[in-house]
């Protein structure tokens, strides 16, 4: 995977950033018992391969997908969203891109898609 990454480009869901940020939401409860800002725990561990960019999308329950069977209601509360924004937005090394999702997906992915040729000139 190491020679991969070096000449294609991949793109993951859930890595490294979305689990941590999700159990530290979990674990915080609300976004001000989150570790403070600048906390280690909030750096991309040395043992991974680093991404070069990473984004989160955070988006209103409308645009969500995430909702539960037979309800219609969100799979989680808008406590627990907020706080795992939170951490997301606290990640550093690398820092977390955010993209507001309550657009058309076609504009959402636009807006990924330019952010990414400016950052990555020369590799796409």
């Amino acid at each position: 995977v190491k020679s991969i990454v070096k000449t294609r480009l991949v793109v993951m869901d859930q890595y490294w950033h979305g689990l941590t940020a999700f159990a530290l939401a979990k674990l915080a409860g609300i976004r001000q018992n989150l570790p403070i800002p600048g906390s280690p725990i909030y750096n991309f561990p040395t043992d991974l391969l680093v991404p070069d960019l990473s984004f989160y999308i955070a988006a209103n329950d409308e645009r969500r997908l995430f909702k539960l069977p037979d309800t219609g209601k969100p799979a989680t509360s808008r406590i627990f969203r907020e706080s795992t924004y939170e951490a997301y937005s606290l990640m550093d090394l690398p820092k977390m891109i955010a993209i507001n999702g309550d657009r058309a997906r076609e504009e959402v992915e636009s807006e990924m898609v330019q952010i990414a040729r400016e950052r990555l000139q020369g590799f796409i």
